[in-house]
């Protein structure tokens, strides 16, 4: 009979690892989660910072800011509507595996609702749990979430039984041209009026918040908090929790007493905690730091993103260790290419032709390779006006098979061609543009999933033709990165 249960068991923990396994192949391979855990899986490397929570989080802080500012290495955990709950076991699981030096825990009235969620809320955590390893601080997880009688579903490979053919045979998540990625954080570029509309239609708007009286953080909730504060307490790292801004003309009563609860019990925790909706003027936020009324564009999360690195380099000196960050990870990092004057950038230019600096504001304009198969074109200046631009560069014809249809729609024979506009928002308004060391700077992404092109040009202006500003005539883009230890090589450049 002993025999029977040892094979029993042997056979139950053989058929549960291979379930756990096998569930990597039925992942959702189409959202933001799967390029987030393939990047993170692939680097095995420790994190000095760690930002987590919801999609407040991983659009509100961009690891490039701190690893620039601090020299130490980052990255955004962040997923969409992700509960404190959940929470928790990322944490653990970063902690313990990548040697996370300080936690940064975004937290706010909806993370921190309880179970039963609805449907909608529900489905989410599968969308942090699924890409997590299996552990019992996840099972635990789920079974106060779901029950215990689903505790299998934790294993997509079973809940999602009825979509093996498609999830198997699923293309994997790719960034689109305006998606600004960097180590998990994602927002979009710009402030896009059309988006705008479309995510504040029929919403209300406030007047001055009001704190209810009545409402107090339930003991469930302060339990959560709690466990997140003894977790981090537990294996000694420092934590800070913060709340990222929505815009203000949004702020309900509701939304604003729980920001003063959560205040208020961190206070009596001795949690350092930040709420950058009560940094709103310091900071200078403004409508078009925002892509919708909850979450930030690339301009606004750079404000908060500085904000908190000056926090930390002034709480935390601890942190600062240059041997944190990687040569190539700065080399994709447009911080460190803005704040070293573009110095090791594939192909850097000084604009000198007067008419050009005078109707765009262009000063500079520096092209540099991002992690993501993409170019990134920073122009930069003191003050940027509206830009129309102009892209075109040939790749090798064996090159151009087998890449995505976002990319060859804009290749005809073997040119790749894109254009933007960059419209100027400063006008009769606070706004102050992207800024970053004294300069105002624009980016453009590119598609460029290619080892090497040849002949790109730049080219701005509303005149036809356009003027060039820029002209690379080779680039080696893999094996000819330069370092920030050396110069840039195999680079010709024409005036």
């Amino acid at each position: 009979m002993l025999k029977f249960f040892v094979k029993a068991i042997f056979f139950s923990v053989l058929v549960l690892g291979l379930i756990a396994f096998s569930s990597r192949f039925f992942l959702n391979k189409e959202n933001l989660q799967s390029i987030k855990s393939k990047e993170h899986r692939s680097d095995r490397e420790d994190i000095a910072i760690a930002f987590f929570g919801s999609s407040h989080a991983y659009t509100a802080f961009d690891p490039r800011v701190f690893e620039n500012e601090i020299k130490a290495k980052s990255f955004n955990y962040g997923a969409p509507v992700q509960n404190l709950m959940v929470t928790l076991p990322v944490i653990e699981e970063a902690i313990t595996k990548r040697n996370i030096r300080l936690g940064v825990v975004d937290i706010f009235q909806s993370t921190i609702m309880e179970p039963p969620f609805n449907e909608r809320v529900a489905s989410f955590q599968y969308s942090t749990l699924d890409y997590m390893d299996i552990s019992l601080g996840k099972i635990e997880v789920h079974n106060r979430l779901y029950g215990r009688q689903n505790v299998l579903n934790v294993f997509p490979a079973i809940r999602e039984h009825a979509l093996w053919k498609d999830r198997f045979f699923m293309p994997g998540f790719f960034l689109k041209r305006n998606d600004d990625y960097y180590q998990g954080f994602k927002t979009q570029m710009y402030f896009d009026k059309k988006s705008w509309v479309k995510n504040t239609s029929g919403k209300e708007t406030f007047a001055t918040p009001q704190i209810i009286q009545s409402q107090k953080l339930s003991e469930g909730q302060k339990e959560v908090i709690d466990n997140v504060i003894g977790l981090f307490k537990e294996k000694n790292v420092p934590l800070i929790f913060v709340s990222a801004p929505i815009h203000r003309r949004y702020m309900n009563n509701k939304y604003y007493t729980y920001l003063e609860l959560i205040k208020a019990h961190c206070k009596e925790k001795g949690v350092a905690y930040i709420d950058y909706n009560d940094l709103w003027d310091e900071l200078n936020l403004h409508l078009y730091d925002f892509a919708d009324i909850s979450h930030l564009n690339s301009s606004g999360a750079l404000k908060v993103s500085e904000h908190l690195a000056n926090y930390i380099k002034e709480h935390y000196e601890a942190l600062e260790d240059p041997q944190t960050v990687k040569d190539e990870k700065l080399m994709a990092n447009r911080y460190y290419h803005i704040d070293t004057s573009f110095e090791y950038a594939l192909g850097h230019k000084r604009i000198v032709n007067n008419g050009i600096r005078k109707k765009t504001g262009i000063h500079e304009i520096a092209v540099f390779k991002d992690a993501y198969e993409r170019l990134e074109i920073v122009l930069a200046g003191d003050s940027l006006k509206d830009i129309q631009f102009n892209l075109v560069y040939e790749m090798p014809l064996y090159e151009t098979r087998n890449i995505p249809p976002s990319v060859s729609n804009r290749i005809i024979g073997n040119k790749y061609a894109q254009r933007a506009f960059l419209p100027e928002m400063k006008q009769n308004s606070t706004y102050t543009g992207f800024r970053y060391k004294g300069k105002e700077f624009k980016v453009v992404l590119a598609d460029c999933p290619f080892t090497e092109i040849n002949d790109l040009k730049i080219l701005v202006g509303d005149t036809i033709p356009a003027t060039q500003v820029l002209k690379i005539d080779h680039l080696e883009l893999k094996e000819s990165r330069p370092t920030i230890f050396q110069k840039t090589v195999g680079v010709k450049i024409s005036n």
